[in-house]
């Protein structure tokens, strides 16, 4: 049985997690794939989808302007 982890190893995680950057969508390429990921979707998908793969194409296909 492995031990719980500390309450102060969680508070070292929750302030690793609030020094990341966040993204400025004004500085962001949205001709890129990944300037496209930050753009909103038109289309959500269950998460109990079968595993076809059609579903995420699909969702970027509407972040493409």
């Amino acid at each position: 049985m492995a031990p719980k982890p500390s309450l102060e190893e969680g508070r070292e995680h929750i302030k690793f997690f609030e020094s990341l950057p966040v993204n400025n969508c004004a500085e962001l390429d949205f001709s890129t794939v990944r300037g496209a990921q930050f753009l909103e979707q038109l289309f959500e998908f269950s998460g109990a989808c079968s595993g076809c793969g059609e579903t995420p194409y699909v969702k970027l296909l509407t972040q493409l302007r």
